[in-house]
Parts: structure tokens; sequence; C-alpha cells
């Protein structure tokens, strides 16, 4: 007999009864006095070590080198944002406080050209020498903008999953390496199974507003807000409360736990810069009517774009390194989550992602191997005729131009079965270049 034993699961989907959140009731008195006593348990057990944010609003210069990443003291551009430091380029004496600057990346690119500029670089205007640049790329960006801002980390999970190892935590470690003093991780938790549970989140919402607007936290202009939740797998309802006893509509369930008190301060705190991840299983937005729901949250919300996932089985850890880079990629270098799917085959091979922007069709990318998971589509580990293991030949691709196929197929060693995927309709290559054959892949976008 096979011996089994029972283990706690990674993934972040189970079914729920649907209840209306506003049917919670609970005699208020005693949900108020008891709701005091939760704040006060959750502000003993967690917080974070927090500077207050200071920062020349005025000054719109980045913070950190173009060239190496790193801060000290920095020459600005006279021609866009970017600064480089004395490290990587020595000013001439001459040159000092006289003529403008032209930082490597204008050089290259006068007057936002996209083509390069090849010839000798002259930073200084006020003197006809070329300049040195120390060292070569110490990093795979090539003069990016690197900049830094006040950001708020907020973690939201239901209370049943645990805090250890979520990814908000490495996004907050990972962003403080660029923002020392400038990022703060702020974690609450909720279960709304009761009106004691309600009234004690939405205390803890009310304490965080009050922060932000005159206490330790004010001076923050962002908020990457992280929510982890489970779904429902057949209709994909975000749970509102812990042991699968409830779930309700999604736009319902993310009203709740981000406020409208809350989101008119988000979207009050400056320029257009704050996001959402839900970490949560695929049916919140593989399910058109829960993707929908969701849609018609982002439209009213003050986010920039929200990422979710389609793995019905999703494990929020698998998704550690994407969340870290898309938080470097948009709040240090000003770019959007889906230019860093190139380093993401892990979580490719895991699950599609989501990407919803308000007045934007919402969009899914795809990672494809020809291999492993043909157009998205995971080959079968067993043959489906002769069911043996492993038994797949080369790939054959039917190419579609030099840097696309229309179909991919496999033979079974055994039996000669063949696998056959298709490229689906609408599916665009996203990645540049040739077909991958490597471990790489390539990614594909599609216009839901």
């Amino acid at each position: 007999m096979a011996r089994t034993t029972q283990k706690a699961r990674k993934s972040t989907g189970a079914p729920a009864p649907r209840v209306s959140l506003t049917e919670i009731e609970l005699d208020k008195e005693q949900a108020t006095r008891s709701s005091k006593r939760l704040i006060q348990k959750s502000k003993q057990s967690a917080g974070a070590m927090v500077k207050a944010a200071k920062r020349n609003k005025e000054d719109l210069h980045n913070e950190f080198c173009t060239r190496c990443k790193n801060g000290g003291s920095l020459l600005k551009c006279d021609y866009c944002s970017r600064a480089v430091c004395i490290e990587c380029i020595t000013p001439p004496a001459e040159a000092v406080n006289t003529g403008q600057f032209r930082c490597p990346h204008c050089h290259l690119h006068p007057d936002g050209q996209k083509k390069r500029a090849i010839a000798p670089y002259k930073a200084f205007s006020s003197i006809d020498v070329a300049t040195v640049l120390t060292g070569g790329a110490t990093q795979r960006e090539t003069f990016p903008v690197c900049n830094a801002g006040p950001v708020i980390v907020l973690s939201i999970r239901l209370a049943s999953i645990p805090a250890d190892g979520a990814p908000a935590a490495l996004v907050y470690h990972n962003l403080y390496t660029y923002m020392p003093g400038e990022v703060v991780r702020v974690e609450l938790a909720f279960d709304f199974g009761s009106h004691e549970g309600v009234l004690a989140f939405g205390d803890e919402i009310d304490g965080l507003i009050k922060r932000v607007k005159g206490g330790d936290l004010k001076g923050y202009d962002a908020f990457a807000v992280y929510i982890m939740d489970h779904t429902d797998t057949e209709r994909g309802d975000l749970h509102f409360t812990i042991d699968n006893k409830g779930a309700d509509e999604v736009s319902t369930v993310l009203d709740a736990l981000l406020p409208s008190r809350l989101m008119k301060l988000i979207a009050r705190r400056g320029p257009a810069r704050s996001t959402l991840t839900l970490l949560a299983c695929g049916a919140v937005v593989t399910e058109k009517a829960a993707r929908k729901s969701l849609k018609a949250f982002v439209e009213r919300s003050p986010f920039v774009w929200v990422m979710a996932f389609s793995q019905p089985n999703f494990q929020p850890s698998i998704a550690n390194h994407l969340v870290m880079d898309a938080a470097i990629a948009w709040f240090s270098h000003s770019k959007q989550p889906e230019t860093t799917f190139g380093d993401q085959q892990r979580l490719g091979a895991h699950t599609d992602v989501f990407i919803i922007k308000p007045g934007e069709p919402v969009t899914r990318f795809l990672w494809s191997h020809v291999a492993r998971q043909p157009f998205g589509v995971p080959t079968p580990l067993q043959c489906g005729r002769c069911m043996s293991l492993l038994s797949w030949r080369k790939p054959s691709i039917k190419k579609d131009g030099k840097a696309d196929a229309l179909q991919i197929s496999m033979k079974c060693k055994y039996c000669e079965y063949v696998f056959t995927v298709d490229r689906p309709d609408g599916l665009v290559k996203f990645t540049k270049g040739k077909i991958s054959s490597t471990g790489h892949g390539d990614w594909y976008k599609q216009i839901l």
C-alpha cells in the first residue's frame, strides 16, 4: 500500500460558500471593545522601523547614479532627471559650476531619439574635451532612470495565511537597499467573519491613514499594496474569512480591504505611482465574472497597474522573484512590470500573469517553451496513448517568419503518438528576437 502523509498546502485556492459581507452582524458595543483589544495586540506584535521621509519635491532628479546605481555626490543632468556620481565621472576643475552637464543617456539619445548617436562623449558644454566614464556596466540595465521616493509597502493578508515568507516582506527588504529611510512595511491581517473582525480591521485602516496624514508616515506618497487571499475555485470569489467559511464578489471584498477613505488618500498623495498585486489563485482572473468584477474595481481605483495570476493552485512564493523585480523596475527605474518578464522562467512555468490598467484592456502574459510549455500549454509528462513517461522527441516547429511559430508538435519515441499545440488566435510574441529553444523560452501576450 502506498504511504501517505498530510502537509499544509502552499496554494491559495479553496471552495467557500458565497456569503454577503453586509450580513455580518454582532453586538456593536461588544464588538467595539473586542476590536480595541485586537488592535492593541496587533500593535504590540507587529510594526516596522520607520524613518520619516525627507525629500525635496521640487527637485525631481534621481537620487542614485545611472551607471553604478549607487549614491554619493551626484552631477545632475540638465536635459533629463538622471544623475551621475563623481566616482563614475570626474569633472574637470574648469567645468565645475559652468555650462551644462549631459548624462550618458542624453548623449546617446539627444532630444529623446530612439536610435543611438555614436560620437565621443562630451559631458560638459563648457569644455570641448571628451569625458571619461569610469568602469563598465555593473548591472543589466544601461543608464536607466534610477529614482527613489517614499513608498509604503502595504501587506494585507487573510488571517489564516502565515506572514512568514510573504512576497511583500521581500519587496520591502529589496526596495530598502535603493531607498534607505524612504520605505516602510505595514502588515495588516483580516477576518471579516464577524462584525468584531470588520471593526478591528477598520480601526487599523484608520490608524494607517492617521500616520500618513500627520504622523511618522507623513511625506510618503506611494503605496505598493500586496493582498494575499484565497479564492473560490469555481466562481473566483475572494475569501473574506478564515477556514473557507465565506467568500464574496471580487470587487466587494477589495472595497472592504481598501475602503474609499484609504483609496482617496492614495489618490491624493501626488503623482500616480501606487500599485496593487493580488496574490490569490487563478479563478480570480480566469473566471469571466470574477475578472469583470476585478476590472471594475481597477477602473475606479488610484492604482497605475494591478497584477494577478492564473494558476488554479497558485503558490505565492514562486512569485517572489517577479514581485521584487517589478517593484524595483517601477519604483526605482519607472519601468512597467512586464519589462521584467524576461528573467521569470520559473514563474512562467507555474502561472500566467495578468496586468490590468485603468482605461486599458486586460492583458494576459504567458510563458512559452518549445519543449516544456508550447504557447503556455504544459507538455504532458506522459504519452496520451502508450502512457510512457517523458517520451517526447525533439519538438518540430512550424514557423511564422523568423521570430515566431504557428504550431509546435512532439512525437512519442515509443508509439509515435503526436502531441500538437497550435498558436491561439490573438497571441502575440512579447519577447524580441528569434524563437528561443533554450531554457529561457519566450513570453507572449494576449489582449482580453
